[in-house]
């Protein structure tokens, strides 16, 4: 090898030598960056407050401690320590190992790669040990793009305890929690990110006879940051679904309540300045004691709400909420609640928002039971919100149903058969039939229907004018 290409190759490997460690502290200096930008836009939420951030940067990796403590009113009615005025176990601690890239803990070629570790304080650290003992709680790992767009893994160990409570007759009180895992992939500054994972079963069982059991607990999201300068404001679709989910108590085997297939799923279309949010929720199997009411479904929505003002609404809620004294001040004086509201929620209803119970079903003993309704003030002015007689007239709202005639003389205007089950009493039958013969309902294999309908200050019922007292 001529001397030439032996020194070439030698200021290589030097150069390549110290780029590393170049390369490795500025992404270094970019995560924690990152970090503090995002626990800054964190901080604006009031539920969780950061009371320390420690953040110890080396050339190849750093560590980070970020201590977390619950706020608002919960934080303001804890009961606190005798000797501080720190609530006893409101506190968590986040620690983080950073490891740098390029090629961090020589494991993958990424900006980072940070694991973490959650740790309780006080009395839910007593209760994290007894069931995880040495393990932590939750724990993730994430890795970080070089874009800034990264992978994080949430997880959570299986772990199962017992505990005997009384001398003379103990009882045994009993967890069992599966563990759970969740995979969050997410844009530079969580501009967007979906979120999929879940949790096999939870157990819980108390000395006193009260029982919960969940199984198959699936979790998915796909949301966006809507308007930049709001951190926390997000739309687009969450969703979650339950396998079982069975509570009961021993004393009470009749009030025990059951669920299959239970499911939540909530989306927020945007239009232009607008937004919905439209929530669905279901269950195949919804049993009380050992009646069944299902398949059951509830669906709800908020349509044309203006998003800058909603955003706007957002702020002030959180305000509030971060303030204890005014909050528990506001709990005695309900009116004070709105003040801060009131501007906001004012401007919100001057751009006609609908709100509506798109499908409220389920099964009774008698037969089905439906019902959907949905109200809007149809372009009211700011000045017209103050006054209720004018918005009266601005008000467009209609409702429709159908119930079980032998639900509804169920509901204090029946009698019992001669097999347990409800009839209509003579004068509930004839007020019933009065109803139908005037046009205001439909009767049809034991269902009674109607639609209602209040427009320009007109009531209708089943398409017929309506006047009470008439």
């Amino acid at each position: 090898m001529k001397k030439s290409t032996r020194i070439g190759l030698g200021i290589g490997i030097a150069g390549l030598a110290l780029s590393v460690p170049a390369t490795a502290w500025l992404l270094g200096r970019e995560i924690e960056a990152a970090h503090v930008e995002q626990f800054r836009r964190f901080a604006e939420q009031p539920l969780l407050k950061i009371v320390r951030h420690d953040f110890e940067r080396g050339v190849f990796s750093s560590r980070e401690t970020i201590t977390f403590e619950f706020g608002g009113p919960l934080l303001a009615e804890a009961p606190r320590k005798a000797s501080t005025a720190t609530p006893d176990g409101l506190r968590f601690t986040l620690h983080n190992d950073i490891r740098h890239g390029p090629l961090p803990a020589l494991s993958t070629f990424a900006a980072a790669r940070v694991d973490s570790v959650f740790r309780f304080e006080g009395e839910l650290q007593e209760l994290a040990a007894r069931l995880f003992g040495e393990q932590a709680p939750l724990q993730a790992r994430t890795v970080y793009g070089f874009s800034g767009s990264g992978v994080a893994t949430l997880s959570s160990p299986a772990a199962r305890t017992t505990a005997q409570s009384g001398q003379d007759t103990p009882a045994t009180a009993r967890v069992d929690w599966g563990g759970m895992q969740f995979q969050v992939n997410f844009e530079r500054g969580m501009a967007r990110y979906t979120l999929t994972g879940g949790a096999p079963h939870l157990e819980i069982q108390t000395a006193d006879g009260v029982g919960v059991a969940l199984a198959d607990l699936r979790l998915s999201a796909d949301q966006a940051r809507l308007i930049a300068s709001e951190p926390l404001f997000y739309t687009g679709s969450q969703k979650f679904t339950i396998g079982r989910l069975q509570m009961q108590h021993a004393a009470e085997p009749d009030a025990a309540i059951l669920f299959e297939q239970l499911g939540y799923d909530l989306t927020t279309p945007v239009s232009g300045d607008y937004l919905d949010i439209v929530a669905r929720m279901a269950a195949q199997t919804l049993r009380i004691g050992a009646q069944e009411y299902g398949p059951a479904h509830y669906d709800f929505s908020l349509k044309h709400l203006h998003a800058p003002t909603l955003a706007s609404l957002h702020r002030a809620a959180n305000a509030l909420y971060a303030d204890p004294a005014a909050f528990a001040a506001s709990q005695d004086n309900p009116a004070a609640i709105l003040a801060p509201l009131a501007e906001p929620l004012t401007e919100l209803l001057a751009h006609t928002p609908e709100v509506s119970i798109d499908r409220l079903a389920f099964r009774t003993p008698a037969g089905e039971a439906s019902l959907a309704a949905r109200a809007r003030l149809d372009q009211a002015r700011r000045e017209e919100l103050s006054d209720p007689q004018r918005l009266l007239g601005k008000l467009d709202a209609s409702a429709e149903f159908s119930l079980p005639e032998a639900l509804l003389a169920g509901l204090g205007h029946g009698q019992e058969d001669q097999d347990g089950n409800s009839a209509p009493t003579p004068r509930f039958e004839q007020q019933l039939a009065a109803a139908s013969d005037q046009g205001y309902i439909t009767r049809e294999n034991g269902q009674v229907r109607s639609r209602v309908v209040f427009t320009r200050g007109q009531l209708t019922v089943n398409g017929r004018p309506f006047h009470p007292g008439r």
